[in-house]
């Protein structure tokens, strides 16, 4: 069912929300049921939050942290409360936007913090400042969504042993207990000081709105990702040309053999012998005929090259693709 509250949210908060006590307020661009794709990729099909969150997404309460994440498990700030609600009422223009000094008028939640203020949904931290950038509590949050209903009263504030019936959250904690949008942390406890996250910020605006039915498409993947390796260049085969001849200089080693005796050079072993023999014939206790061998590098002749082209081989030349996964919405 869709609900279609727009004069009823121009009259005061007052009168609007004694209506009853248990009619949530909504904006009449809130549909009950609503056809959302799931495209947040932290959002689980299994998680509490799943309905809820495609529900605030489809209805424009939220867009997310990115196109494809939501952050179910980080703290939703104040700021961002005020946002949700704001957008839950149809982002109602406010009559002004200076009421606190921590809220600039150029802030994505300066409209929103504003009109709560003004339908006495908050008071701010301070008469001054209103902590945009805080993290909300689970205590707050219960306000927050009281107030909005117009503070109505609650059967009993007895339901958790956390929350002291004088508290400044009792009556909100108790309203929402009656009417279902919470059941507390454990059968017994709120925990009202611990920080709210997105996600559970998403389950209490889907209970407070009737808890309403979401058509969620899902994406269907007829091919997962791949990829693809594009040849940009196919191997070929270059020819370079030497365009001048020329001669390579041929080298081999050669021996130079020392006579120990009298240091001669001798070309060859057999003449270095016989000479040794000569010398001991006339001096027996000669050093010729023992030696000492060098070995030098010495070119032996040139290898003429002409000019020519040779051969150069270049491989293939690639880079690699990266494709999606393709599917559709089902």
């Amino acid at each position: 069912m869709r609900r279609n509250i727009k004069a009823v949210m121009a009259a005061t908060l007052t009168a609007a929300m004694l209506l009853s006590t248990s009619t949530p307020v909504l904006a009449d661009t809130v549909d009950s049921t609503v056809k959302v794709k799931a495209e947040f990729k932290d959002v689980g099909e299994n998680a509490y939050y799943y309905t809820p969150v495609y529900w605030a997404k489809g209805n424009g309460i939220t867009v997310g942290t990115s196109a494809t994440t939501y952050g179910p498990n980080q703290p939703c700030t104040r700021g961002q409360m005020a946002a949700f609600l704001w957008r839950l009422n149809g982002s109602p223009e406010p009559q002004k936007t200076n009421y606190f000094t921590d809220v600039a008028d150029t802030s994505a939640y300066a409209k929103a913090v504003a009109w709560a203020k003004e339908k006495g949904i908050t008071v701010g931290t301070s008469a001054t400042t209103y902590g945009p950038n805080q993290p909300c509590t689970r205590g707050q949050m219960a306000t927050f969504l009281w107030r909005l209903n117009g503070s109505p009263e609650p059967a009993k504030t007895e339901y958790f042993e956390d929350v002291a019936p004088d508290s400044n959250f009792a009556k909100a904690i108790a309203w929402a207990k009656e009417n279902g949008i919470t059941s507390g942390t454990t059968a017994t406890t709120f925990t009202p000081g611990r920080t709210c996250t997105r996600g559970e910020m998403a389950m209490f605006l889907w209970r407070q709105s009737d808890s309403p039915e979401v058509q969620i498409s899902k994406w269907i993947v007829d091919k997962p990702a791949w990829d693809e390796t594009v040849v940009d260049k196919p191997a070929y085969d270059e020819q370079v040309l030497v365009q001048a001849a020329w001669d390579e200089p041929v080298y081999g080693e050669q021996v130079i053999i020392h006579c120990n005796g009298c240091g001669r050079i001798f070309d060859n072993y057999e003449e270095l012998e016989a000479h040794g023999a000569a010398e001991m014939d006339k001096d027996p206790m000669t050093n010729c005929g023992t030696y000492w061998e060098e070995y030098k590098q010495t070119q032996t002749g040139t290898t003429h090259h002409d000019a020519a082209y040779q051969t150069v081989h270049h491989e293939a030349v690639t880079h690699v693709v990266h494709h999606e996964a393709t599917g559709h919405w089902a």
